[in-house]
């Protein structure tokens, strides 16, 4: 078993939904506000911090960043697949609240792309953002699928 590939595959994953989930409230942040898509990434799909801050005004997501979301997307789940076939391998070896954990992590990150995923890739908008309630949620649908009882 492969323990650091593991956590690349899935810490990967979840940094990728986590910048996508926040890119609208990164880009407001301060002054300049905060980038953390690669200039490699935004300069193959024509994208420039103007295109950025022009999207939050407008708060639609343009083409060429939606498109750049696809890929990121894409990149995410591919990681997640590959780190999920990994962490099975854990099964028995780590403290049931320890799997809980990780399980709940995954499966936060999973919905999040899910979501931004099923609104267009328009993040702008902020509709992709996941309720109080969804969380509960997943936390109860997790729980419920290990055999655990939330408290």
């Amino acid at each position: 078993f492969d323990l650091i590939r593991c956590g690349r595959e899935l810490g990967l994953f979840a940094y990728i939904g986590h910048i996508l989930r926040d890119l609208p409230h990164d880009i407001a942040a301060g002054d300049r506000g905060l980038l953390y898509l690669t200039s490699e990434d935004m300069a193959a799909h024509g994208i420039t911090e103007q295109v950025l801050f022009s999207d939050l005004d407008s708060g639609i997501t343009s083409p060429p960043l939606k498109a750049l979301i696809r890929e990121l997307v894409e990149r995410a789940r591919a990681s997640a697949s590959r780190g999920r076939a990994d962490m099975q391998v854990l099964e028995g070896k780590l403290d049931p609240d320890c799997v809980f954990i990780l399980e709940l992590i995954v499966r936060i990150y999973e919905k999040v792309i899910d979501k931004i995923v099923s609104c267009s890739c328009d993040v702008m908008a902020d509709r992709h953002r996941l309720t109080d309630l969804e969380k509960i949620q997943i936390a109860v649908e997790t729980a419920d699928s290990m055999g655990l009882t939330l408290a």
